[in-house]
């Protein structure tokens, strides 16, 4: 049964980014004693994890179940990874109600979800893990072969995945609906790719020696990072990048867009694994005692509030820098 948990946390931050309207907000949508993990984004709504999966429709939270990670958020619904007492079993939450999908002796991970469909990577019960795909009714193989495939990203129909073969670097491949590609070839391992509209991003090259983000649009692949620090998990929207990386102390979150890269966060503390939807980004941050659910809306003015961290705004040579204020409680 659902619960309701908490509140909509007010403390909020008013910046002045590249926008379309020229104004921006960073929300703190979560403040409390415990972490809060991999958010996911869709319409200016979260899900996320803690001690289970929680969602926030844009006014308040929610408790959907109370176990459960890496949840995927699509149109109000959520899919998640959680425990059924024996393994990792693939959950889908329509709205109003929880659905298990799978049900084996074998652990599932990480579901991608899109329209109601979901894609995720399991045992097979042999020697490697396989992406398979449930379209609502029934479940079928992406990948049926002897490498390791996993972290898949589904767009309407459409499959990203990493494989590795053997001990050969991992790549980025692609499934159409009828035929893979193999879309990365470098020296290094290639993970967490993020699929949109026949479009990926990817962390490539990682551990050679460190991690950059790729950008492949169909036919070319790009290049968005180039340096010495590690750069991770990126998420893909439209022609937009987010990824977090690192500045020289911690972790930060990134956006690349229209061929300019900013930071968007600037602090002492890290902040990691953004994601990315039309414009907005939503993360994890530590806040000096646990790990909180950030929003940085691109596309609204909404009043300042104080939130407990110092953003900063690199673009064009102009840095604007706010002073570290105090949080706000509920």
């Amino acid at each position: 049964m659902k619960k309701t948990v908490v509140a909509l946390v007010l403390s909020f931050i008013l910046l002045p980014l590249f926008t379309t309207n020229g104004h921006s907000t960073v929300f703190q949508i979560t403040d409390n004693t415990t972490n809060d993990y991999r958010p996911s984004l869709y319409g200016g709504t979260i899900a996320w994890h803690n001690s289970g999966i929680y969602y926030w429709d844009g006014n308040s939270s929610t408790q959907i179940t109370d176990n459960g990670t890496y949840p995927s958020l699509w149109n109000n619904t959520i899919s998640w990874s959680g425990h059924d007492g024996n393994d990792e079993e693939i959950y889908y939450w329509n709205g109003s109600s929880v659905i298990q999908v799978t049900n084996n002796d074998t652990y599932d991970y990480m579901p991608s979800l899109y329209d109601g469909n979901i894609v995720w990577y399991g045992w097979d019960g042999t020697e490697d893990i396989e992406i398979s795909l449930w379209d609502g009714s029934a479940i079928s193989s992406v990948t049926n072969n002897v490498n390791q495939d996993y972290n898949p990203s589904l767009y309407n129909g459409t499959v990203a995945w990493a494989e590795t073969i053997g001990y050969n670097p991992s790549e980025i491949l692609y499934w159409d609906g009828s035929s893979t590609i193999q879309v990365s070839n470098n020296t290094g391992n290639n993970h967490n790719p993020s699929l949109y509209n026949g479009a990926i991003a990817w962390e490539g090259n990682y551990g050679n020696p460190d991690g950059e983000i790729y950008y492949w649009d169909g036919s070319t692949t790009t290049q968005i990072t180039n340096n010495n620090t590690v750069d991770r998990a990126p998420s893909l929207y439209g022609d937009a990048i987010a990824w977090y990386g690192w500045d020289g102390t911690d972790y930060e979150i990134y956006w690349w867009k229209d061929g300019v890269t900013l930071q968007l966060t600037d602090n002492t503390t890290d902040d990691k694994y953004p994601t990315l939807y039309n414009g907005n980004i939503a993360w994890y941050g530590w806040d000096g005692n646990d790990y909180e659910i950030y929003y940085w809306d691109g596309d609204k003015e909404a009043a300042p509030v104080p939130e407990p961290a110092t953003i900063l705004l690199v673009g064009s040579g102009l840095i604007t820098l706010l002073g570290l204020v105090r949080k706000r409680h509920l």
